[in-house]
């Protein structure tokens, strides 16, 4: 648990200097998510490699997978937080991985949702919309995203009808991730 729990406060304390540091510009939309620069990113490289280190050696030391079946409780955690590192640090292509690796290998628990919501994000990054748009959809036809996950889950979808220019539906989600979003600051 030391090491996610270190590796989980260092990428929360870049995250939160990002956030703190960015000016809204309000000419423009207002952005839902902030994500690094070029240069942030290359500022943010030393703590997202000691996140990605921190969490392969937890999984490397600790995981006990038998019969398809994973026994540490904080490895799904830790590959969550290894893919959001490398989406910091804009290395994209291996976030998918990652993320596509959590999605399947935990189905039907959260982690699975978390992992598909970041995979989605990752594809919007890389302005690959109909793989986003593959994902949230298939996402929202399922059984439906758990109650945890849906105020980012509309958020995102959001996020993604604001960058293809349907304003009816980036509206329609934002309302409804407004009515389950808790933290001021999120709204």
């Amino acid at each position: 648990y030391n090491g996610y729990f270190n590796a989980r406060e260092i990428l929360k304390a870049d995250v939160k200097q990002l956030y703190a540091e960015h000016t809204d510009d309000y000419s423009e939309i207002i952005p839902l998510f902030i994500y690094p620069d070029e240069a942030k990113s290359k500022s943010m490289f030393p703590n997202m490699e000691r996140v990605i280190d921190k969490t392969t050696n937890v999984i490397d030391r600790h995981s006990i997978y038998i019969r398809n079946e994973e026994h540490v409780r904080w490895i799904d955690d830790c590959y969550m937080l290894m893919g959001k590192a490398r989406f910091y640090k804009q290395e994209y292509y291996i976030a998918i991985e990652v993320f596509e690796y959590v999605a399947k290998a935990y189905k039907k628990e959260p982690p699975g949702y978390e992992a598909l919501i970041w995979l989605a994000r990752t594809h919007i990054e890389l302005k690959e919309f109909n793989k986003a748009e593959a994902i949230l959809k298939k996402m929202d036809e399922s059984k439906g995203v758990p109650k945890q996950f849906s105020s980012e889950f509309n958020a995102l979808f959001a996020d993604y009808y604001i960058k293809k220019n349907n304003r009816e539906e980036a509206i329609r989600h934002l309302t409804k991730a407004l009515e389950t979003t808790r933290k001021k600051q999120d709204k």
